[in-house]
């Protein structure tokens, strides 16, 4: 990864994206991630995609932020 040497017990878990908002499921990786970090930290989180809504409805619940900026501030 990037020149980055990565030791064969760690785990990586990915999101892979367009965008970072919750119909592809971002806040759900987020409360997934938040749980296993808390449980293992052989784990190594891999995020790919823009902090962007492409689709409507995440300002609902976030307002002006992105789930991204939400869930780093209020860590849902």
């Amino acid at each position: 990864m990037a020149g980055r040497d990565i030791p064969d017990n760690v785990r990586i878990v990915t999101y892979v994206a367009r965008g970072m908002e919750s119909l592809r499921g971002f806040d759900i990786f987020m409360q997934a991630a938040k749980l296993l970090y808390e449980r293992r930290r052989d784990v190594l989180f891999v995020v790919i995609g823009q902090d962007r809504v492409c689709y409507g409805g995440d300002q609902d619940v976030t307002g002006p932020l992105s789930f991204k900026q939400w869930e780093r501030i209020w860590g849902h």
